[in-house]
């Protein structure tokens, strides 16, 4: 499967271009020029954020309803004098619309701009060319957060919803491809904080962070492509697209959890190239001090993650599943250099550069898969001491490198 049989479909303002900021302030401009004060910081929350139209707040503070024509018509020549003057590409844009297309995959345009808008932005930087259907204001009679236009796009592609990512940088934005059935990815930029497109399945801080393949794995995170059913041990062949589910998660968790955040690593089998795995992504993460472990619930759970119980005062763990029950996540919170780390850093980088331990492994995984394979405990159990025996090994050969005494202690914590 190549990244074509997928589509993406981009917002414009604040995804294509750097444009919000001069749509506010000519907005501003053009109602003071009729005797109306708007705010830029209301304007922003209520209409580029909010999902109100420009028309609602103009009458929301005292503006005329039988001038907004004029407003819009002396705001419209406003932004075109400086969209030519100060309007810029978003940062990566041009080389991810290369990427997309030399790798077969379609694009369309899906915004809350007229068509004037639209030709006043292409007439400075002209992305229709790599846009195989642009959906505009004119398009449809329900607009965002509603999901007509992400919808219409799809149709005119040929694309089913559930093979569609949008690239959105508002709320109302990710809430319309979220009810379209698409994935969604937030880009945090001038005017939308992470915190503010916590519902995205991907956040990233410049369009210079993805690529086919990475929204390709986006895609593929979706319900029917991973997870594992709960308390099975379904074992399914290595995928490669796995090193990017990981990093996007981890573009995910490094926003989500901020200065907590110290370190983070892909562990377990979807970690190793060629290994048979459950389709779950094993994430361990560092941070400075666990604390108080409640601390991290609210800033995980946007993202899907619970808390389970836990018995090892140094470890979180915490369980991400898809809306039909599956697992699709495990993450493990604790501290540098911790016997939670250790283990399951050790543990990957020891079957990463000893391919017979590798082979040895997934001829234990798959026997055990067979014998347990509606009892995901004891296809666990099974493996256990295999794993305590290679981290005693890893231990020896740790220590011998470095001309110390193995720390045995470590080698009996074992991955989960």
């Amino acid at each position: 499967m190549t990244a074509g049989d997928i589509a993406v479909i981009f917002d414009m303002d604040g995804v294509l271009v750097d444009s919000e900021p001069l749509q506010v302030r000519t907005y501003v401009q053009a109602g003071a020029e009729l005797g109306v004060t708007l705010d830029e910081e209301e304007f922003v929350r209520r209409c580029v954020f909010g999902g109100w139209s420009g028309s609602r707040y103009w009458v929301s503070q005292g503006g005329a309803p039988e001038d907004w024509e004029k407003l819009f018509a002396r705001k419209s020549e406003l932004y075109a004098a400086l969209a030519r003057e100060e309007l810029q590409l978003m940062p990566g844009a041009l080389d991810l619309l290369r990427d997309l297309r030399d790798h077969g995959v379609p694009c369309a345009l899906a915004t809350s701009a007229g068509r004037l808008t639209v030709a006043q932005v292409c007439d400075v930087h002209d992305f229709s060319p790599w846009m195989s259907t642009m959906v505009m204001y004119e398009d449809v009679t329900r607009r965002k957060p509603h999901p007509d236009p992400f919808l219409l796009a799809a149709a005119r592609l040929g694309v089913p919803p559930k093979r569609c990512v949008v690239i959105e940088d508002a709320p109302k934005g990710i809430a319309a491809a979220k009810a379209a059935g698409m994935r969604a990815v937030g880009l945090v930029n001038r005017l939308a904080s992470a915190e503010t497109l916590a519902g995205a399945d991907l956040l990233v801080t410049s369009l210079e962070q993805l690529s086919a393949a990475r929204l390709r794995a986006a895609v593929e995170m979706l319900p029917g492509h991973q997870g594992c059913e709960r308390y099975l041990a379904r074992l399914v062949p290595h995928r490669a697209e796995w090193a990017d589910l990981f990093a996007a998660e981890a573009e995910h968790l490094r926003a989500a959890l901020g200065e907590h955040l110290l370190a983070i690593e892909h562990v377990g089998s979807t970690a190793v190239p060629g290994l048979e795995a459950k389709p779950i992504l094993d994430v361990v993460v560092a941070v400075p001090h666990i604390g108080d472990p409640a601390q991290f619930d609210p800033l995980l759970a946007p993202l899907g993650y619970l808390r389970k119980p836990d018995e090892d005062p140094l470890r979180l763990y915490f369980v991400k599943e898809a809306p039909d029950g599956r697992t699709t996540h495990h993450l493990n919170i604790t501290e540098p250099g911790t016997e939670c780390w250790v283990t399951h850093v050790r543990f990957r980088d020891y079957l990463l550069a000893h391919p017979e331990a590798q082979e040895q492994y997934q001829s234990l995984k798959r026997d055990l898969a067979r014998r347990h394979a509606q009892d995901r405990p004891a296809y666990a159990g099974g493996k256990a001491e295999f794993i305590r025996t290679l981290l005693a090994r890893a231990a020896e050969e740790d220590a011998s490198a470095a001309g110390r005494i193995p720390d045995s202690d470590l080698s009996r914590g074992a991955p989960s």
